[in-house]
């Protein structure tokens, strides 16, 4: 983990909380510390374009903050299922791995989607909430720690 190295931390440890903590990436962060080497640094936006290309990074708001959909915490609290007009897709156990790798590329396609809007301030890595047009969308895995399920 190279966040267990006081070089790369030192000087912004609430940048390196804020990536650990809430998935959240500065591009201050990127240029200052991780990739400050010119090899680096010279090509920071074709660099950050590569990763979103390949959804390891979603763009957000605010263009000097990406989202990282892999270190976003876990929603904190039960599985409430909703009465009316919910949807449930349950894998029974064969997709527990795969499940919470395919969760974080969901985010970032629905993210990259002209017809879809991502709520920024509810996604989580278990969880998110999608609009499509005035439609609410709302997925979550369940369990959280070892999914089954889609609901």
């Amino acid at each position: 983990n190279i966040f267990n190295c006081p070089r790369v931390v030192q000087g912004n440890v609430a940048a390196a909380r804020r990536l650990l903590e809430q998935g959240e990436l500065h591009v201050d962060f990127l240029r200052q510390h991780l990739w400050k080497a010119s090899r680096f640094s010279e090509h920071l936006g074709s660099l950050l374009q590569l990763l979103v290309r390949f959804d390891l990074l979603v763009a957000s708001p605010d263009a000097e903050v990406f989202v990282v959909p892999a270190l976003l915490p876990m929603k904190s609290g039960a599985y409430a299922p909703v009465g009316t007009g919910s949807l449930s897709f349950d894998f029974h156990g064969i997709l527990t791995r795969l499940l919470p790798t395919l969760f974080p590329r969901l985010i970032a396609s629905a993210a990259k989607s002209d017809t879809m809007r991502l709520t920024y301030s509810r996604v989580y890595r278990d969880s998110a909430t999608l609009f499509l047009g005035r439609s609410r969308i709302q997925l979550e895995l369940v369990p959280p720690t070892r999914p089954e399920m889609i609901a």
